[in-house]
Protein backbone atom coordinates (compact mmCIF):
# COMPACT_ATOMS: atom_id res chain seq x y z
CA UNK A 1 0.00 0.00 0.00
CA UNK A 2 1.39 3.39 -0.93
CA UNK A 3 1.33 6.15 1.67
CA UNK A 4 -0.03 9.53 0.70
CA UNK A 5 2.34 12.00 2.31
CA UNK A 6 2.24 15.66 1.40
CA UNK A 7 5.46 16.14 -0.44
CA UNK A 8 7.85 19.01 -0.18
CA UNK A 9 7.85 21.24 -3.23
CA UNK A 10 10.35 20.10 -5.81
CA UNK A 11 11.86 22.18 -8.54
CA UNK A 12 14.12 21.58 -11.44
CA UNK A 13 15.50 23.75 -14.17
CA UNK A 14 16.07 27.20 -12.68
CA UNK A 15 18.03 29.77 -14.59
CA UNK A 16 21.59 29.33 -13.36
CA UNK A 17 24.18 32.04 -13.91
CA UNK A 18 27.89 31.48 -13.42
CA UNK A 19 30.10 34.55 -13.84
CA UNK A 20 29.34 35.72 -17.40
CA UNK A 21 27.95 32.44 -18.75
CA UNK A 22 24.26 31.59 -18.83
CA UNK A 23 23.13 27.99 -18.52
CA UNK A 24 19.45 27.43 -19.22
CA UNK A 25 17.80 24.13 -18.45
CA UNK A 26 14.25 23.33 -19.39
CA UNK A 27 12.71 25.83 -16.96
CA UNK A 28 10.39 23.37 -15.26
CA UNK A 29 9.27 23.23 -11.66
CA UNK A 30 7.62 20.44 -9.75
CA UNK A 31 6.93 18.76 -6.49
CA UNK A 32 5.96 15.16 -6.96
CA UNK A 33 6.29 13.93 -10.51
CA UNK A 34 4.21 16.50 -12.34
CA UNK A 35 5.76 19.57 -13.90
CA UNK A 36 4.73 23.18 -14.33
CA UNK A 37 6.52 26.13 -15.87
CA UNK A 38 8.65 28.15 -13.48
CA UNK A 39 8.78 31.84 -14.31
CA UNK A 40 9.57 33.03 -10.81
CA UNK A 41 13.17 32.51 -9.79
CA UNK A 42 16.57 33.75 -10.82
CA UNK A 43 19.81 32.59 -9.26
CA UNK A 44 22.50 34.49 -7.45
CA UNK A 45 26.10 33.76 -8.39
CA UNK A 46 29.31 34.45 -6.54
CA UNK A 47 31.88 37.10 -7.19
CA UNK A 48 34.70 38.02 -4.79
CA UNK A 49 35.04 39.51 -1.31
CA UNK A 50 31.61 38.30 -0.18
CA UNK A 51 29.89 40.41 -2.85
CA UNK A 52 27.35 38.74 -5.10
CA UNK A 53 25.44 39.73 -8.18
CA UNK A 54 21.83 38.91 -8.93
CA UNK A 55 20.89 38.44 -12.57
CA UNK A 56 17.17 38.99 -12.94
CA UNK A 57 15.28 37.89 -16.01
CA UNK A 58 11.81 38.80 -17.16
CA UNK A 59 9.04 36.41 -16.04
CA UNK A 60 8.68 34.62 -19.37
CA UNK A 61 11.41 35.62 -21.79
CA UNK A 62 14.52 33.45 -21.36
CA UNK A 63 16.53 35.61 -23.72
CA UNK A 64 19.24 37.64 -22.01
CA UNK A 65 19.35 41.21 -23.23
CA UNK A 66 19.54 44.70 -21.79
CA UNK A 67 15.74 44.77 -21.69
CA UNK A 68 15.33 41.55 -19.73
CA UNK A 69 18.28 41.49 -17.33
CA UNK A 70 19.14 43.76 -14.42
CA UNK A 71 22.07 43.50 -12.04
CA UNK A 72 21.97 44.02 -8.30
CA UNK A 73 24.89 43.88 -5.88
CA UNK A 74 24.35 42.25 -2.51
CA UNK A 75 26.79 41.82 0.37
CA UNK A 76 27.29 39.44 3.26
CA UNK A 77 26.18 40.84 6.60
CA UNK A 78 29.49 41.50 8.36
CA UNK A 79 29.94 40.38 11.99
CA UNK A 80 26.27 39.42 12.45
CA UNK A 81 26.60 38.51 16.16
CA UNK A 82 28.72 39.66 19.06
CA UNK A 83 29.02 36.14 20.51
CA UNK A 84 30.94 33.13 19.24
CA UNK A 85 29.20 30.36 17.28
CA UNK A 86 27.72 27.46 19.23
CA UNK A 87 28.96 23.92 18.98
CA UNK A 88 27.17 21.62 16.55
CA UNK A 89 26.07 19.44 19.45
CA UNK A 90 24.41 22.38 21.21
CA UNK A 91 22.70 23.54 18.03
CA UNK A 92 21.30 20.09 17.29
CA UNK A 93 20.09 19.72 20.88
CA UNK A 94 18.32 23.10 20.80
CA UNK A 95 16.90 22.43 17.34
CA UNK A 96 15.53 18.98 18.14
CA UNK A 97 13.74 20.32 21.22
CA UNK A 98 11.94 22.94 19.09
CA UNK A 99 11.16 20.62 16.16
CA UNK A 100 7.66 19.18 15.78
CA UNK A 101 6.09 16.55 13.54
CA UNK A 102 2.67 17.59 12.22
CA UNK A 103 0.50 14.57 11.48
CA UNK A 104 -2.94 14.90 9.89
CA UNK A 105 -4.89 11.68 9.44
CA UNK A 106 -7.46 11.06 6.72
CA UNK A 107 -10.70 9.11 7.42
CA UNK A 108 -9.12 6.02 5.84
CA UNK A 109 -6.26 6.20 8.33
CA UNK A 110 -3.62 7.37 5.86
CA UNK A 111 -1.34 9.99 7.47
CA UNK A 112 -0.19 13.27 5.94
CA UNK A 113 3.11 14.28 7.52
CA UNK A 114 5.04 17.53 7.76
CA UNK A 115 7.49 19.34 10.03
CA UNK A 116 7.46 22.63 11.92
CA UNK A 117 9.61 24.67 14.29
CA UNK A 118 8.58 26.33 17.56
CA UNK A 119 9.70 29.98 17.46
CA UNK A 120 8.20 31.32 20.69
CA UNK A 121 7.90 29.98 24.26
CA UNK A 122 4.11 30.31 24.03
CA UNK A 123 4.06 27.48 21.47
CA UNK A 124 3.97 29.37 18.18
CA UNK A 125 5.13 27.30 15.22
CA UNK A 126 6.47 28.31 11.83
CA UNK A 127 5.87 25.85 8.99
CA UNK A 128 4.80 25.74 5.33
CA UNK A 129 1.34 26.78 4.17
CA UNK A 130 1.07 23.51 2.25
CA UNK A 131 1.37 21.74 5.63
CA UNK A 132 -0.80 24.20 7.59
CA UNK A 133 -3.69 23.94 5.13
CA UNK A 134 -4.55 20.50 6.53
CA UNK A 135 -4.63 21.92 10.05
CA UNK A 136 -7.00 24.61 8.76
CA UNK A 137 -9.25 21.98 7.17
CA UNK A 138 -9.34 20.01 10.42
CA UNK A 139 -10.08 22.88 12.80
CA UNK A 140 -12.85 24.24 10.58
CA UNK A 141 -14.51 20.86 9.99
CA UNK A 142 -14.27 21.26 6.22
CA UNK A 143 -13.43 17.59 5.79
CA UNK A 144 -13.06 14.57 8.06
CA UNK A 145 -9.41 14.93 8.94
CA UNK A 146 -7.69 15.23 12.30
CA UNK A 147 -4.31 16.80 13.11
CA UNK A 148 -1.91 16.63 16.02
CA UNK A 149 1.57 17.91 16.79
CA UNK A 150 4.13 15.32 17.82
CA UNK A 151 7.52 15.73 19.43
CA UNK A 152 10.57 13.63 20.18
CA UNK A 153 12.37 10.85 18.36
CA UNK A 154 10.45 8.70 17.75
CA UNK A 155 7.71 11.31 17.68
CA UNK A 156 4.87 11.00 20.17
CA UNK A 157 1.55 12.84 20.52
CA UNK A 158 2.29 16.11 22.31
CA UNK A 159 -0.07 19.00 21.53
CA UNK A 160 -3.17 20.16 19.75
CA UNK A 161 -2.54 22.59 16.92
CA UNK A 162 -4.45 25.45 15.24
CA UNK A 163 -3.76 28.03 12.54
CA UNK A 164 -2.74 31.58 13.47
CA UNK A 165 -1.97 32.87 10.00
CA UNK A 166 -1.23 31.73 6.48
CA UNK A 167 -1.02 33.99 3.42
CA UNK A 168 -4.25 34.48 1.53
CA UNK A 169 -2.12 34.80 -1.60
CA UNK A 170 -0.97 31.21 -1.16
CA UNK A 171 -4.45 29.79 -0.61
CA UNK A 172 -5.85 31.63 -3.64
CA UNK A 173 -3.12 30.12 -5.82
CA UNK A 174 -3.16 26.59 -4.41
CA UNK A 175 -6.59 25.72 -2.97
CA UNK A 176 -7.60 23.88 -6.12
CA UNK A 177 -4.63 21.52 -5.67
CA UNK A 178 -6.04 20.00 -2.47
CA UNK A 179 -7.25 16.91 -4.36
CA UNK A 180 -4.01 16.59 -6.31
CA UNK A 181 -1.59 13.96 -5.05
CA UNK A 182 1.39 15.80 -6.52
CA UNK A 183 0.51 19.53 -6.49
CA UNK A 184 2.99 22.04 -7.88
CA UNK A 185 4.49 25.32 -6.70
CA UNK A 186 7.59 27.44 -6.23
CA UNK A 187 7.72 27.98 -2.47
CA UNK A 188 6.59 31.59 -2.84
CA UNK A 189 4.22 32.64 -0.01
CA UNK A 190 4.56 29.10 1.37
CA UNK A 191 4.68 29.73 5.11
CA UNK A 192 2.26 29.74 8.04
CA UNK A 193 2.07 30.27 11.79
CA UNK A 194 0.41 27.70 14.06
CA UNK A 195 -0.48 27.64 17.76
CA UNK A 196 0.21 24.67 20.03
CA UNK A 197 -2.01 23.92 23.04
CA UNK A 198 -2.10 21.11 25.64
CA UNK A 199 -3.87 17.88 24.71
CA UNK A 200 -5.76 17.97 28.01
CA UNK A 201 -8.25 20.80 28.49
CA UNK A 202 -7.46 22.92 31.50
CA UNK A 203 -3.85 21.73 31.70
CA UNK A 204 -1.35 24.10 33.28
CA UNK A 205 0.34 26.67 31.09
CA UNK A 206 3.27 25.27 29.14
CA UNK A 207 6.55 26.99 28.35
CA UNK A 208 7.66 25.51 25.04
CA UNK A 209 11.24 25.00 23.88
CA UNK A 210 11.96 27.26 20.91
CA UNK A 211 14.64 28.62 18.62
CA UNK A 212 15.18 32.32 18.00
CA UNK A 213 14.63 33.77 14.56
CA UNK A 214 16.78 36.12 12.50
CA UNK A 215 14.92 38.00 9.77
CA UNK A 216 17.74 40.33 8.77
CA UNK A 217 18.57 40.75 5.10
CA UNK A 218 21.42 38.52 3.82
CA UNK A 219 21.82 36.78 7.19
CA UNK A 220 21.82 33.47 5.29
CA UNK A 221 24.58 33.70 2.71
CA UNK A 222 26.54 31.58 0.28
CA UNK A 223 28.93 29.10 1.93
CA UNK A 224 27.48 29.67 5.42
CA UNK A 225 27.46 26.54 7.56
CA UNK A 226 23.98 25.52 8.66
CA UNK A 227 22.19 22.65 10.37
CA UNK A 228 18.89 21.39 8.95
CA UNK A 229 16.35 19.35 10.92
CA UNK A 230 13.05 17.71 10.05
CA UNK A 231 10.95 14.55 10.07
CA UNK A 232 11.45 12.89 6.67
CA UNK A 233 8.79 10.26 6.01
CA UNK A 234 9.04 9.12 2.41
CA UNK A 235 10.63 5.73 3.02
CA UNK A 236 8.19 4.65 5.72
CA UNK A 237 4.83 2.88 5.60
CA UNK A 238 1.62 4.58 6.81
CA UNK A 239 1.74 2.46 9.95
CA UNK A 240 5.31 3.53 10.70
CA UNK A 241 4.48 7.20 10.11
CA UNK A 242 1.51 6.98 12.48
CA UNK A 243 3.50 5.10 15.12
CA UNK A 244 6.23 7.72 15.21
CA UNK A 245 8.97 9.20 13.03
CA UNK A 246 12.58 9.88 13.89
CA UNK A 247 13.96 13.41 13.63
CA UNK A 248 17.00 13.90 11.43
CA UNK A 249 19.54 16.71 11.70
CA UNK A 250 22.26 17.23 9.15
CA UNK A 251 25.14 19.70 8.75
CA UNK A 252 25.56 21.41 5.41
CA UNK A 253 26.44 24.70 3.74
CA UNK A 254 24.39 27.14 1.71
CA UNK A 255 25.31 26.32 -1.87
CA UNK A 256 23.00 28.45 -4.02
CA UNK A 257 20.92 31.58 -3.48
CA UNK A 258 17.64 32.41 -5.22
CA UNK A 259 15.27 35.32 -5.50
CA UNK A 260 11.58 35.64 -6.34
CA UNK A 261 11.77 39.34 -7.18
CA UNK A 262 15.39 40.00 -8.09
CA UNK A 263 16.19 42.23 -5.12
CA UNK A 264 16.63 39.96 -2.09
CA UNK A 265 17.77 36.49 -1.08
CA UNK A 266 14.37 34.80 -0.87
CA UNK A 267 15.45 31.15 -0.98
CA UNK A 268 18.59 29.06 -0.83
CA UNK A 269 19.80 25.51 -1.43
CA UNK A 270 21.82 23.40 1.00
CA UNK A 271 22.47 20.62 -1.48
CA UNK A 272 21.76 16.92 -1.06
CA UNK A 273 20.90 15.71 2.44
CA UNK A 274 18.75 12.89 3.92
CA UNK A 275 16.04 15.54 4.48
CA UNK A 276 15.28 15.62 0.74
CA UNK A 277 12.11 13.62 1.35
CA UNK A 278 8.40 14.11 1.81
CA UNK A 279 7.63 15.04 5.40
CA UNK A 280 10.58 17.42 5.79
CA UNK A 281 8.51 20.40 4.61
CA UNK A 282 8.44 23.04 7.33
CA UNK A 283 11.66 21.77 8.87
CA UNK A 284 14.29 24.20 10.12
CA UNK A 285 17.54 25.65 8.83
CA UNK A 286 19.58 27.21 11.65
CA UNK A 287 22.93 28.96 11.45
CA UNK A 288 26.03 28.51 13.61
CA UNK A 289 24.53 30.68 16.32
CA UNK A 290 21.42 28.52 16.56
CA UNK A 291 19.20 31.12 14.89
CA UNK A 292 16.46 30.09 12.48
CA UNK A 293 17.28 31.54 9.04
CA UNK A 294 15.05 29.42 6.79
CA UNK A 295 12.39 26.71 6.60
CA UNK A 296 12.54 23.76 4.23
CA UNK A 297 10.05 24.17 1.40
CA UNK A 298 11.38 22.63 -1.80
CA UNK A 299 13.55 19.84 -3.17
CA UNK A 300 14.83 19.05 -6.61
CA UNK A 301 13.46 16.03 -8.44
CA UNK A 302 15.02 12.61 -8.76
CA UNK A 303 16.10 9.90 -6.32
CA UNK A 304 16.51 10.86 -2.66
CA UNK A 305 20.26 10.34 -2.97
CA UNK A 306 20.56 13.09 -5.61
CA UNK A 307 17.89 15.62 -4.55
CA UNK A 308 18.81 19.03 -3.18
CA UNK A 309 17.06 20.58 -0.18
CA UNK A 310 15.90 24.17 -0.53
CA UNK A 311 14.48 26.65 1.96
CA UNK A 312 12.73 30.00 1.95
CA UNK A 313 14.58 32.55 4.05
CA UNK A 314 13.25 34.19 7.21
CA UNK A 315 13.99 37.55 5.63
CA UNK A 316 11.72 36.64 2.71
CA UNK A 317 8.93 35.52 5.05
CA UNK A 318 9.23 38.74 7.04
CA UNK A 319 9.25 40.91 3.91
CA UNK A 320 6.32 39.06 2.36
CA UNK A 321 4.24 39.48 5.50
CA UNK A 322 5.10 43.19 5.56
CA UNK A 323 4.10 43.65 1.93
CA UNK A 324 0.66 42.08 2.49
CA UNK A 325 -0.17 43.17 6.06
CA UNK A 326 2.12 46.16 6.79
CA UNK A 327 3.33 44.14 9.79
CA UNK A 328 6.33 41.96 10.43
CA UNK A 329 6.82 38.35 11.44
CA UNK A 330 7.75 39.28 15.02
CA UNK A 331 4.60 41.38 15.29
CA UNK A 332 2.45 38.42 14.28
CA UNK A 333 4.25 36.23 16.80
CA UNK A 334 4.03 38.79 19.63
CA UNK A 335 0.30 39.35 19.02
CA UNK A 336 -0.66 35.79 18.14
CA UNK A 337 -4.12 35.82 19.77
CA UNK A 338 -5.12 39.03 18.05
CA UNK A 339 -3.70 37.89 14.72
CA UNK A 340 -5.60 34.59 14.95
CA UNK A 341 -8.83 36.52 15.44
CA UNK A 342 -8.07 38.86 12.54
CA UNK A 343 -7.13 35.98 10.24
CA UNK A 344 -10.32 34.06 11.03
CA UNK A 345 -12.45 37.18 10.65
CA UNK A 346 -10.88 38.66 7.51
CA UNK A 347 -9.83 35.58 5.56
CA UNK A 348 -11.31 32.51 7.25
CA UNK A 349 -14.77 32.55 5.59
CA UNK A 350 -13.42 33.06 2.07
CA UNK A 351 -10.72 30.39 2.52
CA UNK A 352 -13.29 27.93 3.88
CA UNK A 353 -15.47 28.55 0.84
CA UNK A 354 -12.49 28.09 -1.51
CA UNK A 355 -11.69 24.70 0.00
CA UNK A 356 -15.31 23.56 0.01
CA UNK A 357 -15.58 24.31 -3.69
CA UNK A 358 -12.26 22.59 -4.40
CA UNK A 359 -13.20 19.47 -2.41
CA UNK A 360 -16.58 19.26 -4.16
CA UNK A 361 -14.97 19.03 -7.60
Amino acid sequence: MRVFLYTTFQYTGFLFVVISLLYITNGLIQYGVELSQNNKLASVFSSINDQYTVIRRSPINFKVSTSTVSVLKIHRLANPYSSSPLSSENIISLSRAALINIICTRPDGIPISGSGVIVDPRGIVLTNAHVAQYVFLAENGITSISCIAKSGSPSRDAWNIDVIYMPNSWTIAHTNEINTQHPMGTGEHDYALLQLSPLTAGASKTIYPFVGIDTRENIAFLHDRVIASGYPAEIFTPEQVTKGLYAISTMSTIQKLFTFNGSDIDAFSIGNTPLAQTGSSGGMIVNQWGKLVGIISTTSSGPITTRNVDAISLNYIDSDIASSTSKHLLSLIDNASQETHLFNMLFGPSIIEQYRKALAQ
